[in-house]
């Protein structure tokens, strides 16, 4: 279907042979949300992970930007991941590196035509939240809020279809969600963003827009 981001069919995820989400079906259009809350190791991680196609312990089909996972070439692979916004639970970015070279890596590794000079585009998503005086500092130097806010635009700043933000918003204050709710809301009316949000089964997301959904005995539950 022409506009269609993700579409997952009787996705079961397994570890070392057990189940540890049952089959569940998704689809997401362009310009639409989905949020998955969940318990700690209740499976959030490992479906981000397999819409990213770094796991593959799954039964079942699903589709990324059009691109089919059951199986996926390295060719494809690289080219899906050029589309793709991800913040994983284990940072991505090199902690010996400073803010300003990680964002370069992430704008360069996109291949992607740029209409704003890279230095101007950095500095535009720092300002976001006042956090331009890191432009120079080491990624491990930076606080653990810090390094949270710089995951969430270097998974941004080289403008993706699909946004996969694996439990980022946890840990993170009020200002904070306000801020990132606020720039994702003007991605989706801007370019069309499509995203996945998974967090804590403790923390509601005010997104009144986003089909809703939670892990419950490893059960993917609708909530809408």
């Amino acid at each position: 279907m022409a506009g269609r981001i993700l579409s997952i069919q009787n996705l079961e995820i397994q570890s070392q042979s057990s189940i540890v989400v049952h089959p569940f079906n998704i689809e997401l259009d362009l310009g639409q949300g989905i949020i998955i809350y969940g318990l700690n190791n209740s499976g959030k991680s490992l479906i981000c992970e397999t819409i990213f196609a770094s796991y593959n312990q799954i039964k079942g089909t699903i589709k990324v930007c059009d691109f089919s996972l059951n199986p996926i070439s390295p060719t494809d692979k690289a080219n899906l991941r050029r589309k793709l916004g991800y913040a994983s639970q284990v940072s991505q970015l090199l902690p010996h590196k400073t803010v300003r070279v990680n964002l370069l890596m992430a704008i360069n590794a996109s291949d992607k035509f740029k209409d704003i000079p890279s230095e101007t585009l950095i500095l535009e998503h720092l300002n976001l939240f006042d956090l331009s005086h890191s432009l120079k500092t080491e990624f491990g130097a930076l606080s653990y809020s810090q390094q949270k806010l710089i995951s969430f635009i270097r998974a941004i700043i080289h403008k993706p279809k699909f946004l996969v933000l694996d439990g980022l918003m946890e840990g993170l204050d009020s200002k904070y969600h306000e801020i990132i709710i606020e720039k994702l809301e003007q991605l989706v009316l801007k370019d069309n963003l499509s995203y996945l949000i998974t967090t804590h089964s403790a923390q509601k997301l005010p997104f009144l827009h986003a089909k809703s959904f939670e892990i419950i005995d490893n059960k993917l539950v609708s909530l809408n």
